[in-house]
Formats: structure tokens, sequence, C-alpha cells
């Protein structure tokens, strides 16, 4: 079977470094030399979590050792060190996400807290609180809705204007949800399990009324193609194709074709030599996805024709 969509994939910035000289590395990506056009040094502050604002103008980066962010202005190359622990009791800043309407930053807390910032300034705005571990946020396509997924597998939707929950529903067959993504359309929501499960999700079906305050859909698709627990989710801008990895284990990513409910067979290929696949992101039109990997790569794939078997 011919996908007849010539789609997509990946550029991103990706840095690789030590624990006492972390760097990262910015790069124009064309597809052919991919020239690199300035790195940038954090004393002894490893990165783990990188996050575009809206314009472009700002890259902030937080880390799993540090309760401080970092800005890098990318217009003038300034950096600047944001405390984020005023009264938040906050012990790192390892996962975060930006809201797309260009206002907040959702900062994973502590025993089930994510905190609301302003983008802008940094300031703490509201702290949500859900029953659990948080282990992933995702925002909707236009920022008005946060999505929490957790240690007891339920999604929590949040109301952004009215700092709420407004919904929840039980991931089916999860006993510990460790990754959620919310595609651009709006139509799917992907859970990753801890049992390398990707329940997905239509919207409508997911936000059917709740008899005891946590409904219970049914999975619209099932990916059961990796083993490991599943700690990355990625749609495309078509929200036609989602990508899925583990860290946990060598070529442990796969990329599904929504509209068949089909996974390429062909990638990432026979004897690949990806490792373990750290972070991933997709071009802004689809047209490159890179995969950051633990032995230092930057990954870059381009895929022009995409065939199904």
């Amino acid at each position: 079977m011919t996908h007849n969509k010539s789609t997509f994939y990946l550029d991103l910035v990706s840095g690789v470094s030590s624990i006492t000289q972390p760097l990262l590395w910015f790069f124009q990506v064309d597809g052919r030399d991919n020239p690199k056009l300035v790195s940038v040094q954090f004393e002894r502050y490893p990165v783990h979590c990188g996050r575009f604002s809206t314009d472009g103008s700002e890259l902030l980066v937080g880390s799993r050792n540090h309760p401080h962010f970092y800005s890098y202005d990318l217009m003038d190359g300034k950096i600047t060190k944001i405390n984020a622990n005023q009264g938040l009791d906050q012990t790192h800043t390892k996962l975060f996400e930006m809201s797309p309407c260009g206002r907040y930053v959702a900062l994973l807390g502590r025993w089930g807290a994510v905190h609301l910032l302003t983008a802008r300034t940094k300031e703490w705005v509201s702290t949500l609180q859900m029953t659990g571990n948080v282990a992933s946020l995702s925002f909707s396509s236009n920022g008005s809705h946060l999505y929490t997924y957790g240690e007891t597998g339920e999604v929590w939707v949040w109301d952004i204007a009215s700092r709420s929950c407004i919904h929840r529903f039980a991931d089916e067959g999860s006993f510990g949800g460790e990754c959620v993504a919310v595609s651009p359309s709006g139509r799917f929501i992907a859970c990753g399990s801890q049992a390398g499960i990707v329940n997905l999700y239509e919207r409508d079906e997911a936000f059917r009324p709740a008899i005891d305050g946590c409904s219970r859909p049914s999975p619209a698709y099932t990916i059961g193609n990796l083993t490991t627990p599943i700690t990355s989710l990625l749609f495309d801008p078509t929200s036609e194709l989602l990508v899925l990895a583990s860290e946990h284990k060598a070529e442990a990513i796969r990329i599904a074709h929504l509209p068949s409910r089909s996974v390429y067979c062909n990638f990432p290929g026979f004897n690949s030599k990806l490792n373990k696949t750290l972070c991933m992101d997709i071009s802004p039109h689809g047209g490159y996805l890179t995969v950051g990997d633990n032995k230092g790569n930057a990954n870059l794939f381009r895929l022009v024709f995409v065939l199904l078997y």
C-alpha cells in the first residue's frame, strides 16, 4: 500500500555536553550541509529540557539537577539565569512546556504539582494540583488547555483561564503513565505507558461524560510495537503521523500513520545503528525529523515519499 503524500521530517537544535562544560549547539538545517551557527556554554548546568518561545527569540533551558532556568536571547546572545524556586519548593526544572499562545510556561513540580509561570517574566501565576506524580505535560494547540498524565494512569485536562480541572479520563490498561501528546488539529490525544503501549484517543470519545468523575474511553488505535516505557510522543504538523520512542532501548522508535492505522516497517530500518532516543522534534512545516540520542548524535531524517508495507 502506498501513501501518496509527500511528507516530512524534522529539524531541531540539539546540544550534547559534559557535566562540567555543557554546550548547546544551533544549526541551520538545509538538508545538505546543515552548518553550525553558534554554540552556547552553561557552566556546570547539564541541559535536560529546552523550549523556544513562540516568537523564536528566546530559548529556555532546564535541568534535573538545578531549580533554576537559563534563558538564551537569540537576538543579542545574552544568557540570563532565572530562579524558578521562589517559594515553590522546586528542586529541578527537568520538564516544562511553553504554551502555543506564548503566555505561559508549565513547569513540572513535586508531588503532583504543575506550576504556571508567565512566559515573559517567568513569575509564578498559579499551581495546578494533580493526584499522584505527574510524568508528562502537553498543551492544546491554542494553549487554552493543559493535559497532564502520571502514575495513576489518568489524564487530567485543565482549563488555563479558570485554573481548574475540567475533565479526567483513564488511559485503558495503564498502570502508570509516562508520556502524553495532543495533536495540532486537536482531534487526537496519545498516551504512552510504562508497558510500552501507546493508546490513541479521539477527543470526542475521551471527553464523553464521566459517571464517577473519571471517564473510561476506548482507544481508537493501540500501538504495541515497543516493549519498554514510552518516553517521547510527537505528532507531525498535519496530525497524520505520530512518532513514538523509548529511551530505554536502542532503536526503540517508530512512526505510525494514523489515517491507515499502520506503523512504518522501514523506519528506523534494518541495522540503522540508532542509539537510545532522548529527544526528538519535527520542523514547523514537517520537512525534517531529528532524533537526539545518548551517544551525542543529532540524527536528521527527511522523508520525501513514504511507503507502507
